[in-house]
Formats: structure tokens, sequence, C-alpha cells
């Protein structure tokens, strides 16, 4: 009899888990109609190395980094590169192939998260309804959907697959361990989560007795250890052997043009990534208003008390110390790994140890929310049996939970589109960022509306009046609708902010010869050429001019 239970609970979990990857794959169906948008073009479509013909192989995508040689910021990611060629290989550049790689990825995920959270929780409806909350989780969308996010679903595979074989105590453990620790850094830098993240586990969960055992002196768990730790390394030996750069390069300024966190020092960010780090928990419990690009031109550090974002990191932080005293005088010793866990997913990510590329992503959060998903899946069914609240009422809540996720990631996925869709999701979403009102605009004047581009590029200018691009591509936006000197004007604004653009100048230039303002175009012209010798018509158009033609 007991054998035949044991064979139905593992008939069970097989159906669960191919039910949580069927879903995850079928939530994202839609989007998989769509181009190459955001990071994609300079990443992919722009880079030589994918196109047919090149000549690229495997082993090259080892001793390279991830961005092409001019953009390059010292990542070194070449799984994920070696899949992304594979993809070309197979597919050419064609974005609808990629956006199911990635999808099939998240699935994947998805479907190992419920066996993971079944190893570690051992209860089949939690585990099971925080995988579905991950599968279809909207802030998920940015990682899932465009080709650039496939670094966090490879690394989280790989971050979920060794924390499998490390809470089973599978055979060969140690070699698993270090496969999977070594797979996942060389898919991104945040693989290197997963000692930690394994030791957290060894120390809450594992060993509840502490005063009988420590976890720490089995010889097993040193073994994984171990292995975890010669897989850092191994990773890093690899870094400065193939690519001659142990660390991504942070110390180049144009690395921080969209974070302003990382000209600051570490006392100076610590308020603003703390706040964000609130900012990202709410994204989480309530992510209805979702953006592609967080940048300086949405989210300022914190520098003042005065901000109204102090009085927010401080509830914050009262919310979070309450939060983890509850849990501790409760003893759920599942919750607090949760919190902890995600604490250090976090940390590579926050801007706390280093400053990142970026401000804030929601794609950052991809393997970190993982943790979440446990911990509001085991908390809410600890809740409802302490509650008494029926099987029935539980069930109707798990179902209007889980529609109003798919709800808002069904409206989600159509933003993805294309370079315009995204665009104007993400005015509608950051209406303040003079960024997005640019980007949007550029759309709007690639599609030919050029009058409302020009408003677009005004409501850029409104919120930041010292918005170079937003001045220069208004100008050219006005010399397409005949307003040359209102289009001179913006361009001669660009030339007084200090512009170092000679298109900038040779458009002045012309449009100053048009008004009769010879000296003035003679002087931007002669700019152009001294910014960028060898362009010839300009040459001759100054010729011309200094001999009066």
């Amino acid at each position: 009899m007991a054998r035949l239970i044991q064979i139905a609970r593992g008939r069970i979990d097989f159906l669960a888990a191919i039910a949580v990857f069927l879903s995850a794959s079928a939530f994202y169906v839609a989007a998989l109609e769509g181009e190459f948008v955001f990071d994609d073009l300079p990443l992919l479509s722009s880079d030589p190395f994918y196109h047919e013909g090149a000549g690229s192989s495997l082993p090259d995508c080892f001793t390279r980094t991830y961005w092409r040689k001019e953009l390059s910021q010292g990542l070194y990611r070449p799984v994920t590169l070696a899949s992304y060629l594979l993809n070309a290989k197979f597919a050419g550049l064609y974005p609808p192939s990629f956006r199911a790689v990635n999808i099939v990825c998240h699935a994947l995920v998805s479907m190992l998260l419920y066996l993971l959270f079944l190893s570690v929780s051992k209860g089949r409806m939690p585990a099971f309804a925080a995988a579905m909350i991950f599968a279809v989780h909207p802030l998920h969308s940015e990682a899932v959907i465009p080709a650039s996010g496939r670094a966090e679903l490879l690394c989280a595979l790989f971050l979920v697959l060794g924390m499998l074989f490390h809470a089973g105590n599978w055979r060969f453990r140690p070699l698993l361990l270090f496969v999977c620790g070594l797979l996942a850094m060389l898919c991104k830098e945040n693989g290197i989560v997963l000692l930690p993240v394994c030791l957290a586990f060894d120390l809450v969960l594992r060993n509840c007795e502490f005063r009988k055992a420590s976890p720490l002196k089995d010889t097993r768990l040193q073994a994984a250890y171990a292995a975890l730790a010669l897989a850092v390394v191994v990773y890093f030996a690899m870094r400065t052997a193939l690519v001659s750069s142990p660390f991504p390069r942070f110390s180049d300024a144009i690395f921080f043009s969209d974070n302003h966190l990382g000209f600051l020092g570490f006392w100076e960010r610590l308020p603003s990534v703390l706040w964000l780090q609130g900012l990202a928990l709410w994204k989480f419990i309530c992510p209805a208003h979702l953006a592609h690009d967080y940048s300086f031109a949405q989210i300022l550090p914190i520098m003042k008390v005065s901000d109204i974002r102090t009085l927010q990191l401080l509830a914050f932080i009262a919310a979070l110390c309450l939060l983890v005293f509850l849990l501790i005088r409760e003893n759920r010793r599942f919750a607090l790994f949760c919190i902890v866990a995600y604490s250090i997913s976090v940390l590579p990510v926050a801007n706390l140890i280093t400053p990142t590329g970026t401000i804030f992503g929601e794609r950052l959060y991809y393997f970190p929310s993982a943790f979440l998903c446990m911990a509001v899946a085991s908390e809410a069914g600890f809740l409802s049996r302490k509650l008494g609240v029926s099987r029935k009422s539980i069930g109707i809540s798990a179902l209007l939970v889980f529609a109003a996720l798919f709800v808002r990631l069904s409206l989600r996925i159509p933003d993805w589109k294309d370079f315009f869709s995204i665009a104007e999701a993400g005015v509608r979403t950051s209406p303040l960022s003079f960024k997005m009102w640019n980007n949007y605009a550029l759309q709007l004047l690639d599609k030919g509306m050029t009058e409302e581009a020009e408003k677009g590029f005004s409501r850029s200018i409104e919120i930041n009046p010292s918005n170079m691009p937003a001045l220069r591509n208004r100008g050219y936006a006005r010399i397409k609708l005949g307003k040359n000197k209102e289009a001179l004007d913006d361009l001669k604004e660009c030339i007084r902010l200090g512009t170092g653009d000679p298109e900038v100048y040779n458009k002045a230039g012309a449009l100053s010869a048009m008004a009769g303002r010879r000296d003035d175009a003679i002087r931007m012209w002669e700019k152009s050429l001294e910014l960028k010798p060898g362009q010839r018509k300009i040459a001759e158009a100054l010729e011309d001019l200094k001999a009066g033609k």
C-alpha cells in the first residue's frame, strides 16, 4: 500500500511539473510575434558576430566579451553568447526564434522551481502555487520576452538546478554543483550567489538543532562548498586568461550614463539602494506600472533628507524589521530562509557592493523573485490554516490572484512587440522621464509622424531643458517641417550646451548660410571639420562660402 501511495505521489508530482511547464509556455505564446527591441539591437542584430558568413564558432564565444568590442564593459558571458550563436545558425537573426528559446527556458526554470519548492518545503500545494506565480508574474516579462533577457534565464536555470542537486543530496553532488555553479557564472555574473544561497539553506533549513550538530561540520557539505568555491576560482581564471579582465570595467564613466549611483560613494548611494529594494518589492506585490528603462531620467538618487522617498524608506525598513521579528517569533524557518536567500540574490544587482550598469531593472529580479514566490505561497498556506480558512476559499483566492497576474501579463506582452510599442508604453508608465519622451518621439519620427514627434521632443525638453539629444532631434524634425528659424535655435542651444556632434554643426551651418548669416555658417563648419576631419562636402561648401560663391 505504501508503495502504491509513493507511486501515485510521484505521478502527481510529474503531472504537476508538466502542468507548470506547459502553463509557463502558454502564457507567453502571444509574445512570439515581435521584433528585436531595446538591448536586442546593439547586442544581436547589429553585431557582425552573429551574421551569416561571419565564420563565428562556439569556441569564439569564450574569447570575447558579451558586448562587441566598441561597446564592451568587460562583461563575460560565453554560454549565453553560445546560445545566441546557435540560435542564429539554426534560424538566422529571426526575432521569434530567439523569443521561443527564451520562453522554453522560462518554462524550464518554472518547472524546476516547482521541484525545488517541493523538495525544500515538503508541501505540494504551496510548491505548485509558488511555481505558478513565478510562471505568470508580469515582472518577469523583461527577462522572458526580449532576446537580451536570456542571460537572466540561463543563469537562473543553472542556479535552480544547483540548488536542487544540493538540497537533494544527489550522487556526485560536488561535481554537479561545480558544473552548475560554473555554467551559471558563465551565463551571467550573478551566478556567484549559488554558494552563499546553498550555505543559507544549510544553516537555516537543513539542520534546525544547531546545538546537536552544525551542518558546517558535515564532510559531504564541505565537499559541496569546496566544489562551488572551485567553480568561482575557475570562472575568474577563465576571465583573466581568455579576455584579460578579471572584473567588469566599472570605472568607465560612460558605463554609468544611466546610473548616477555609479558616481557616488557607498554611504551616499545607500539610501537610494535601500529605497530601490522597497520599489522592487512593491513591483512584485503590485506590478501595475512596469517600464523597460529605469535610468537616471526616471529615478534620481536620494540626496536630501527632505526627499519624500526618505519617509518611504523608513516605512520600508520598519515593515521589514517587523516581518523578520514575526517570522523568528513564530519559528517559521522556511519563510526566513526565503528572505535571506532573496537578500543574497539581489546583492550583485542592487548597486550596494558595487555600482552596476543600471540604477534599477525589472529583469534583474528574475531569479531573486523566486524566493518571494516561495515565501508568499508558504505564508498564505500557513495563515489560512491558522485562521481556519476553508479550502474552497483558498482555491478561489488563488484563482483570483492568478487571474489578476495573467491579465496584467497579457496587457504587458504587446508592449514588447516592436520599438514603437515599447516606447509608447514607456511614456505611459514614466510620464516624467525626459529620456522616455525622446525615445517615443524618435519612433514617431521614424513613422513619418513629424508633427507629433516635434511635440514629443518638446515634452522631453520641458522636463529637462538641458536635454541635448531632444534639442538636436527637435531641430532635425523642425527642419523637415520647414521651421528653419526654430530649428536653428534648437541646434544653437545644443552647441551652447557643449555638443560634440559634427552633424549638429553641419546643419546649423547650413541653416545659418540659408538665413544669410555667413560668419556664423563659416564658424559652424570650421568647428565641424575640427571635430571630424575629412568631410569633403562640408570642406567644399566652406571654401565656396569663404570665396563668396
